[in-house]
């Protein structure tokens, strides 16, 4: 816990009208947030302005309605000058810096606690984390996840609103697992938490970077600002203060000299996993590929070779495993299992919503997919191009108050790698779902798409198009189990939709 001495001196140049009240009080708080409806008896609120709503807002109410402490900008204090004498609320220059700071020391800095592996990148990370779980689950370790499909601790399983929760929300979390004893938590990095610096005051002890391809223009605009935002985990993996720290680096990205730059003076290891010639390079390990990258021979470091099938298909899932793998081998080291052994364990993992099957009367191949960016709808496509079919059929569309940059690119390779594409509605937000439609028409060349904006409808009628020899693709919204239209949330599952096609 943060100590009254340092907190002391943390809000000496702060207003409030009694210091020392508010150290002995918000070190005997009951809970930390910033979220008005999450306020209760002892809560202290940190009023933060977000780009819907402001909580300075909700700060009046609250002193009528709950015995809390507040945290406000002293700008809203020079409006609000009738509270200055208010002893409950502590003016600060900047609330978003004060939850930055003070969020890890209030929940007990959970992370110092535990070994933290950060995954970012923009694909895969989903995958990797999964993989991760079922490594670290064999050696009999209690493993929590956090990411973009839920929060996971024990037999606890919360579902997700953000990839990375916000500072509090996630320092939280931390302090709960180590409350159950979790000893390895694997989190999904987002290039929003890492701009954010949601994940300040986290001691990471390896982070895993897994690839980086166009997403999220929206928010950073240019690929270049993207790409340093990313850079960002290198930064926290740098001043985080555990031993024998690690990042871990696809090395087929353009990127990558870029990378190695930056991280040439930080204190830490660096390892790589990729192509290296024809065969995969794994930290000294080499592994040579047959059938599109399923049966793989590898021969470690020891010089044992050995032979076996992984029975996850395209190379995006063999890379997701090594760079799992990688992180896992080098922190057993000596005492971890085989390769064979190990992929026996990943053989058994399935991520929701990554090409995942559904099943059917037809017996055809019906996969749902989280794809929703360029590199990810092509590495899915090129996948399942490779397996023996007849048609190719694509089922996809574009999120809306998204990246609009990628939307014809997603078009254009809908098109080049199907036989037949239905342009949908994804998650259209607060768009208009066919001006989106029309974006990813100007991609598509061929004019040999069919468009249907209802996502259900568009569904059912690649359905009835659908014979046994041919595969569906279904991409754009994987694991969710919802679609978000105006400021509606409401039930929609890829899954469920196919299942009740079947049953008409």
């Amino acid at each position: 816990m943060i100590s009254r001495e340092y907190f002391l001196n943390y809000i000496k140049d702060c207003e409030t009208h009694d210091l020392a009240y508010w150290a002995t009080h918000f070190l005997r708080a009951s809970d930390l947030t910033n979220d008005s409806r999450e306020v209760r008896e002892g809560s202290v609120f940190i009023a933060l302005k977000g780009g819907r709503f402001d909580g300075h807002d909700f700060i009046n109410e609250l002193l009528s309605q709950k015995n809390c402490l507040i945290v406000a900008n002293k700008l809203f204090l020079k409006e609000n000058m009738a509270l200055h004498s208010n002893k409950k609320i502590l003016f600060v220059d900047d609330t978003k810096k004060f939850v930055k700071d003070i969020s890890p020391l209030f929940f007990g800095e959970p992370s110092k606690k535990m070994r933290i592996i950060g995954i970012t990148g923009t694909n895969g990370k989903t995958t990797t984390s999964y993989f991760l779980e079922a490594l670290y689950k064999s050696m009999g370790k209690k493993v929590g996840v956090i990411g973009t499909v839920n929060v996971r601790m024990e037999n606890e399983i919360v579902d997700s609103t953000y990839t990375t929760p916000d500072n509090i929300s996630l320092q939280r979390v931390l302090s709960k697992m180590g409350e159950k004893g979790i000893e390895v938590v694997i989190m999904e990095v987002s290039s929003h938490a890492l701009s954010l610096a949601r994940v300040h005051g986290v001691h990471f002890d390896s982070v895993i970077w897994t690839s980086f391809t166009q997403d999220h223009m929206d928010f950073h605009e240019t690929m270049e600002a993207y790409f340093k935002a990313k850079l960002l985990i290198f930064n926290y993996l740098s001043q985080s203060e555990k031993q024998d720290k690690r990042a871990i680096i696809f090395n087929e990205m353009e990127w990558l000299d870029k990378i190695k730059t930056y991280c040439q003076f930080f204190n830490f290891s660096m390892y790589f996993y990729g192509f290296l010639g024809k065969e995969l390079d794994f930290s000294g390990e080499t592994f040579s590929l047959d059938n599109a990258g399923m049966g793989i021979k590898v021969k470690e470091k020891s010089g044992v070779e050995e032979s076996f099938f992984f029975n996850k298909v395209g190379m995006f899932n063999l890379y997701n495993s090594m760079a799992s793998l990688l992180e896992f081998r080098l922190h057993y080291n000596k005492n971890a299992p085989s390769v064979k052994a190990s992929y026996n364990i990943l053989n058994e993992v399935s991520v929701p919503g990554r090409l995942e099957k559904v099943d059917n009367p037809l017996f055809a191949l019906i996969v749902v997919d989280y794809a929703h960016t360029p590199d990810a709808l092509e590495n899915a496509l090129k996948t399942l191009k490779e397996i023996p079919h007849d048609r190719l059929i694509c089922v996809f569309g574009c999120g809306g108050d998204r990246d609009a940059q990628k939307r014809p690119l997603m078009g254009s390779i809908a098109e080049n790698y199907s036989d037949m594409v239905v342009v949908t509605s994804d998650n259209p937000r607060k768009e208009n779902p066919s001006e989106i439609i029309k974006m990813i028409l100007t991609g598509m060349e061929k004019k040999t798409y069919f468009v249907e904006e209802d996502r259900r409808l568009a569904i059912f009628f690649a359905l009835e198009q659908l014979k046994k020899n041919d595969i569906l693709l279904i991409a754009g919204k994987g694991h969710e189990n919802y679609q978000i239209i105006g400021d509606r949330k409401v039930n929609f599952d890829d899954k469920e939709v196919v299942k009740s096609f079947f049953l008409k």
